[in-house]
């Protein structure tokens, strides 16, 4: 079973506290991330939005960080793609 969330905020926590992201893509300006779906993801996630997850401040900046570069590559690899098919039709 998969989870999916278009959270960035949750996506980072979860990857901080060692939960593998195994899929993401992106459909205009929003993005999906997909997580295998276990018992404990599904702890995590009830402690993200209970306000009482602890997750080491340094890990998360770094999921946080990585995700956002992960999103800009995928944005300008989408965006690179259909502007050289644009311009190979014209």
């Amino acid at each position: 079973m998969k989870f999916i969330t278009q959270d960035i905020y949750l996506t980072a926590a979860l990857i901080a506290q060692g939960i593998p992201l195994i899929a993401h893509s992106r459909t205009g300006s929003v993005t999906t991330f997909q997580f295998t779906e276990t018992d404990e993801l599904k702890q995590l996630v009830e402690n993200y939005y209970a306000d009482t997850a602890r997750v080491s401040p340094l890990k998360y900046g770094n999921a946080f960080k990585n995700l956002k570069a992960m999103i800009h590559q995928t944005y300008t690899t989408n965006n690179d793609y259909i502007t050289n098919n644009h311009n190979k039709a014209n």
